[in-house]
């Protein structure tokens, strides 16, 4: 269950969008000249969220970043692009700053490659026949990406990485599987599913860093993440063979001598792991020791400038890590900071007495410093993005949003600073200015309070044609604890919809149980959406809002539907069993309808438990009462549900949800894709917009032609 956290702007305000787009015939009049409406092609023409990441040489000179798998080389200076490398990803500078490491799929699959600076090409260091394929659920936070991060040794001429290996699983023909207390969970379904999904038994991978796929398991084979180190003059590589236990996140330590990684039993899957441990490994002797272990999930090592101190988080998956510095020879604890913030990445200061941290706090992204015997980290930067990079001599490197952006990679800039704040200098544009080709709606932050005293922000999105005075239907994008960005994402098709005649809201800092742990506001204000109490919070959050733009006259409240995929389609399964006052609901592969089913069948109950606040086994009602399928039997909404045949457990309750609807003699169709996963793609996506378009209009617009709306 992926769930992103992005900037929001919680002053009031309007803000009109501009997207870059190729130019598309014109669809719809518009009142300015040579701009059109919104359509669906023009969504998927839009590289929405390519995710970019960055890295600045040690001697700040150059930096490096990937856009749309492209890198480039830009100087630190001009902003000029010096060198381009082709296609790859997560490119990182060695420490002499005469090479730089990246994997590219060029070849067909996964591998690491080396450039050297000013050379005509790169080459390539590895050569594994699946391609490099760490467990991408060892990222633990961010995106697949993170579970292939790498190291440099300090002397520029090795790399370590992680990677699954393949060892035979011995059984007879006729022998059964033996399942018992220190069994992989993710054994237990294996074979089960003609089509397995993460939680189904297959084999959960990522092919190219930034999608999550899955293969079919090979039920004489088991796969554990081990280490491995390559040379990059001679590209001979070997795997680290150092204990029993599944590895990940390695570093090199300052003097070269030393690998520092995380661990965790081979029989465990990461997102339930109880407990972990950090160790080091000799290089010169192979000797291996466990310096931290113990209860909860140990991750991201990082050494001190001077080799004698180690820093790791320590928490559980997906959650608000601590952060540990230990003694690196002893393991002796020396510091702890449990700061309550989503860590998205951390770095030791160059004088060792703090680190630079990037993290989140009440939606906004932030890079602060963290200096020891401070409680609470100094901001240097904010709204920064997800990725940002350190040189030698105290400068960063970091992507921003361009304002007014929809918050796309597509549209972003890369800025330079320094580890001391204050000033900061545009170094380049990703892509060119937007070309304003499109017609697009404005929107506007809306402020609200709810029943229960919370003050909310959402964001509204008007058609672009709007008429002041007039009171329009409205889509509820019910996607909640997101940052309202996302406008343009074919998924969605918020832009369209808008350019179809609706109004679209999103509230944007509604709770959710599911969601609670992903929450960066006040401690009450996070708490009010645990457990099944948070039902009634989040309809009290989405409806307050609701009836906030009822109340401004902008709405209809008699031709309003809610759409929700994923996170959101969580929420709406339940909205609808609180509220009769929807007119249609679609709902794209949500989030477990049924608390008591599929995520029981697929073992996560400690995490679930953790959402829920409570074990099924100490109060099976609770789990029962966080179920929609039980409460079918309220819902007065018509509705359409969709999901596709690869999407594993969201398909699971996508079923329970449309059985339990049906079993009530409620209005429901669903739609079944095959070759779609969780996130549609090419004729599927548009045969869900199109159907979505019309179901919409028949019951936003009943005397209107449905055909005109899907573009």
């Amino acid at each position: 269950m992926i769930k992103l956290n992005k900037v929001t702007r919680l002053a009031v305000s309007a803000l009109a969008l501009s997207v870059s787009s190729a130019a598309v015939a014109t669809a719809g009049r518009s009142v300015h000249g040579d701009r059109h409406k919104v359509t669906f092609d023009d969504m998927v023409k839009i590289p929405y969220n390519a995710i970019t990441t960055i890295d600045l040489s040690g001697d700040g000179k150059h930096v490096a970043e990937d856009y749309n798998r492209k890198i480039r080389i830009i100087d630190a200076t001009s902003g000029k692009v010096v060198n381009d490398i082709g296609e790859g990803v997560l490119p990182l500078w060695s420490p002499n700053g005469k090479y730089l490491a990246l994997y590219s799929i060029r070849n067909g699959t996964m591998q690491l490659w080396a450039w050297r600076l000013g050379a005509p090409s790169a080459w390539q260091l590895t050569s594994f026949p699946h391609g490099v394929d760490p467990d991408p659920l060892t990222r633990v936070s961010g995106f697949p990406l993170e579970a292939f991060r790498f190291d440099w040794s300090p002397d520029s001429s090795k790399i370590v990485f992680a990677s699954r290996e393949s060892y035979a699983v011995r059984r007879a023909e006729n022998e059964p599987m033996v399942l018992d207390g220190t069994s992989s969970i993710d054994s237990v379904l294996s074979g089960v599913f003609t089509r397995p999904g993460i939680a189904e038994g297959g084999v959960v991978e990522s092919s190219d860093g930034w999608r999550f796929d899955v293969r079919k398991p090979d039920l004489t084979r088991k796969l554990v993440n081990r280490l491995h180190i390559v040379d990059v003059a001679s590209g001979k590589e070997h795997t680290v063979e150092s204990g029993p236990g599944a590895f990940f996140h390695p570093v090199f330590s300052p003097d070269g001598n030393m690998i520092a990684y995380a661990s965790i039993a081979e029989n465990t899957k990461i997102v339930t792991a109880k407990s972990g441990e950090i160790r080091l490994l000799d290089l010169r002797s192979g000797r291996e020791t466990v310096l931290a272990s113990g209860l909860d999930l140990k991750f991201q090592p990082r050494w001190s400038p001077d080799g004698k101190r180690l820093a790791f988080l320590v928490g559980n998956y997906g959650a608000k890590p601590t952060i540990r510095i230990v003694d690196a020879r002893t393991g002796h604890q020396l510091k702890d900071y449990a700061l309550g913030i989503f860590l998205q990445n951390y770095q030791w200061t160059d004088d060792g007495n703090g680190l630079l941290l990037s993290y989140v706090v009440d939606h906004v992204k932030t890079l602060g410093r963290l200096s020891f015997g401070k409680d609470a980290p100094k901001p240097l930067y904010s709204h920064i993005g997800y990725f940002w990079s350190r040189a030698g001599d105290g400068s960063l490197a970091w992507l921003e949003p361009r304002p007014n952006s929809e918050e796309m990679a597509a549209d972003s800039e890369i800025f330079l600073g320094s580890v001391r704040g204050k000033a900061r200098r545009k170094l380049a544009s990703l892509a060119p200015p937007p070309k304003h080709d499109l017609e697009l709606g404005r929107i506007q932050t809306i402020s609200y309070r709810t029943a229960a005293g919370f003050d909310l922000n959402g964001a509204l999105l008007y058609p672009p044609d709007y008429v002041p005075g007039r009171r329009y239907p409205l889509i509820v994008d019910a996607y909640p604890q997101y940052s309202g960005a996302g406008w343009m994402f074919p998924m969605y098709g918020n832009q369209a919809w808008a350019a179809a005649g609706y109004m679209v809201f999103k509230p944007y800092q509604a709770r959710a149980p599911h969601v609670w742990v992903n929450c960066t506001g006040a401690a009450d204000y996070c708490a009010a959406s645990k457990g099944p109490k948070g039902w009634d919070t989040m309809k009290d959050d989405v409806m307050s809002g609701v009836d906030e733009l009822v109340r401004r006259g902008l709405v209809d409240p008699g031709r309003m539907c809610v759409y929700g995929h994923s996170n959101g389609g969580g929420v709406a399964d339940y909205l609808i069993t609180q509220t009769p006052r929807f007119k249609c609901a679609v709902i794209v592969a949500p989030v477990i309808p049924n608390w008591t089913g599929e995520p029981l069948l697929y073992g996560e109950w400690g995490m679930l438990s953790q959402w829920a606040g409570v074990s099924p086994l100490d109060d099976a009602d609770a789990w029962v009462r966080l179920s929609a399928v039980f409460r079918a039997k309220n819902v007065t909404t018509p509705v359409l549900l969709a999901d596709g045949d690869d999407d594993g457990s969201f398909l699971l309750g996508t079923i329970e949800m449309y059985q339990a609807l049906r079993y009530a003699g409620k209005k429901v169709t669903l739609l079944r894709y095959p070759n779609q996963g969780h996130v549609f793609e090419g004729a599927g996506l548009r045969d869900l917009y199109n159907r979505e378009m019309a179901f919409f209009a028949k019951y936003l617009r009943p005397d209107e032609d449905a055909s005109t709306q899907a573009q």
